[in-house]
């Protein structure tokens, strides 16, 4: 970095332009807010700061997307591999017959997706965009700070919840008639409870060692607990019944936690240099084990005393005081920055800084959550106008279309996590061009939004080439794997008959998870959480009821009105990221860099 400091000048515009006067020594650096020890001397990915290729992150998003591909597999067969034990092993004595357990357990499993494995993975969906911003604004402790308060924020949304799912039997009624099957359901829930915090923390550790560039972490964790689940399963499932399949799937959550934990701490080591301390150092001072751990609670309840003046305020105000001449209106431009005054020391109590400044990434989360939940409600939905169209058979090939649907989409998936990484670093490293830059540093011609137009362009075209695969492989393997999810040939045939439809979706869903993932990389959530409810709940639904049963195109009807939703998201997300003000996305990274100031 170089002797002077960037600081901001303009009141008329927030951060029309940046200049690095020449009064302000580096150690009082307004943009360099932390003093972090485990901050390396250079970035990982020393490209995020370097010209970039379309070429090059087409290269790098196929790379790094194979991996969390088989990642998002093993995690998707950890339910999945539960209903088809259960639906093996599970008989009941008085009817012979799998079918109710089989019917509870995918009636519970439903309910943990949508209030449960949505609700996490919609909330984690910010650090989308703060921890991979950070990073590639080299705030490396940041990076940690923000995935212990996401985590703290989604365990706090989820006890509600939990709640909720140990007395669902009460309220399922009013949505489930078959009343024999809620004991069971709530059974299932309860036992999955006690895996959601591991789920959560896994979750939110998925994304920390992402927005470092290790995509393959996850995997490698993964790797070893994938089989270890599947022999859990069946030996548990054989010895305490259907019982044993939950609490299958929560030991092998905390064993995925655990392992992507252990993972980091001895294999990857260099992952922790991002991780940001949660107590101050007199709790680690203190002598005895025990003295250690109540001084621990206390600081996490009632927080710690701290020096008033002890901010990036105070470190800057001898170097500034005298010279506010010269810094004009700066004090107005991103709020109050420079402190007027001489101020007496006094002790002030802080609560720790993963309990602060909330507000910020419940913006992002709530509409990242709108997004994951709205789309995970409308193919239940789809599932739900199925039971209306006739026998089992019209339900069953709905679940196999819908089976289908969520394999394949896998590969869509693992690349827009990739994407909107890459993005949203790049948008990061803007802070370093501030720091380097000894000339006005105009936003229009920033490096940052240049490498991630590139990136973007590349996700465009990867888009378009997988899509065109997944629709090949539909039209041609449309039986084999129809055959992966049931032995009816009739249902199989008439998947079969349908899945080109899906097939022909797989276009306009390429554009919708790349755009997606785009908007979460540039911090725009709240747009695509809003276009997601008028595409799944203004138009795919209410025509997929109209073609299923005012024109009697039934089953098919059901993903023609899908696929017009799905279409009509892609185009309007498509012409929101093509149309985006790179200003204001800039400067609303800017800002919330700057909103950690005084933690």
């Amino acid at each position: 970095m170089s002797a002077e400091a960037s600081s901001l000048v303009s009141a008329k515009r927030r951060s029309s332009v940046y200049l690095k006067p020449s009064f302000i020594p580096e150690q009082a650096s307004l943009l360099s807010l932390e003093n972090d020890p485990f901050l390396p001397d250079e970035p990982t990915d020393q490209s995020l700061y370097e010209p970039t290729t379309v070429w090059k992150e087409i290269k790098f998003v196929s790379k790094n997307a194979l991996p969390l591909v088989l990642t998002f597999l093993m995690q998707y067969s950890l339910s999945l591999s539960s209903l088809f034990v259960i639906g093996n092993l599970c008989i009941d004595p008085e009817t012979g017959s799998s079918a109710g357990y089989l019917s509870s357990a995918s009636l519970a499993v439903m309910t943990y997706n949508i209030t449960g494995l949505a609700v996490i993975e919609g909330l984690a969906t910010s650090l989308d965009t703060f921890c991979s911003q950070a990073f590639g604004a080299k705030k490396y402790s940041k990076v940690g700070l923000y995935t212990q308060r996401c985590a703290l924020m989604i365990l706090t949304l989820l006890f509600p919840i939990l709640a909720l799912w140990w007395c669902s039997e009460h309220w399922l009624v009013w949505l489930i008639p078959q009343k024999e099957l809620l004991a069971n359901v709530q059974v299932f829930l309860r036992i999955l409870s006690f895996g959601v915090p591991a789920l959560t923390m896994f979750e939110t550790g998925k994304r920390f060692v992402q927005a470092q560039g290790y995509y393959n972490i996850s995997t490698y964790a993964l790797f070893f607990i994938f089989p270890i689940n599947l022999i859990m399963i069946y030996l548990l499932t054989m010895k305490y019944g259907y019982k044993g399949a939950p609490i299958a799937i929560a030991i092998s959550q905390w064993l995925m936690f655990f392992s992507l934990a252990g993972y980091c701490v001895f294999v990857k080591p260099d992952t922790l240099r991002c991780w940001s301390t949660i107590f101050p150092p007199h709790v680690f001072e203190e002598k005895r084990g025990v003295q250690k751990i109540v001084t621990a609670f206390k600081v996490l309840i009632f927080g710690t005393d701290q020096n008033e003046s002890d901010t990036e305020d105070d470190q800057v105000e001898a170097a500034t005081n005298g010279n506010e001449a010269h810094l004009g209106s700066a004090s107005t431009t991103y709020g109050s920055i420079l402190n007027k005054g001489n101020k007496p020391t006094k002790k002030q109590r802080k609560r720790l800084a993963m309990f602060q400044n909330w507000k910020p990434m419940i913006e992002l989360a709530w509409p990242g959550l709108v997004m994951i939940e709205s789309e995970y409600l409308s193919f239940e939905i789809l599932t739900i106008f199925s039971t209306y169209l006739g026998d089992e058979i019209e339900i069953a090939i709905q679940t196999v279309l819908a089976s289908v649907g969520t394999l394949i989409y896998q590969d869509f998936f693992a690349m827009g996590c990739v994407i909107s990484t890459r993005v949203a670093q790049f948008i990061g490293s803007y802070y370093h061009e501030l720091q380097q830059t000894n000339s006005v540093a105009l936003k229009t011609e920033s490096l940052a939004k240049r490498n991630a137009i590139k990136c973007i362009k590349a996700s465009y075209i990867l888009g378009v080439l997988i899509g065109f695969i997944n629709c090949s492989t539909l039209i041609v393997f449309a039986k084999p794997f129809a055959r992966l999810f049931t032995k009816d040939q009739t249902v199989i045939e008439t998947s079969a008959l349908i899945l080109p439809i899906i097939a022909v979706n797989q276009f306009p869903d390429s554009f919708n998870v790349n755009s997606a993932a785009i908007l979460r990389g540039q911090g725009r959530q709240k747009i695509g959480g809003l276009l997601n409810v008028i595409a799944y709940y203004v138009i795919g639904l209410p025509l997929s009821h109209f073609f299923a049963f005012n024109l009697g195109m039934d089953i098919k009807g059901l993903w023609v009105g899908c696929t017009a939703g799905l279409t009509f998201l892609a185009l309007s997300e498509f012409i929101c990221v093509v149309r985006t003000d790179w200003n204001h996305v800039l400067d609303a990274f800017i800002d919330r860099l700057h909103a950690e100031q005084h933690l």
